[in-house]
């Protein structure tokens, strides 16, 4: 469980909810831990992925990490198979 008087961000568990913005093609393209304390911000990330095109749902925290974000067959958001991270 998440200490509440850490300074940090912290993890949700595995029951919180998210928002997805899912591209046309099935890929994932935007995650935001749906937070009271940051309406705000969720709000404005959710608009963004339905002006990007994104189908948006409310789906579990634990989803979010154990799904595959990427399909296979996807040309345009599939990393190449010898592709390596880039550093900025």
């Amino acid at each position: 469980m998440n200490d509440p008087t850490s300074p940090a961000i912290t993890v949700p568990d595995a029951e919180h909810h998210a928002y997805i913005g899912t591209a046309p093609c099935g890929c994932i393209r935007m995650a935001i831990v749906d937070d009271p304390k940051r309406r705000r911000e969720v709000a404005r990330e959710v608009a963004a992925a339905v002006r990007h095109g994104e189908t948006v749902e409310r789906v579990t925290c634990d989803y979010v990490r154990t799904t595959k974000w990427t399909r296979p067959d996807c040309a345009e958001h599939a990393k190449p198979a010898n592709a390596q991270g880039a550093l900025l």
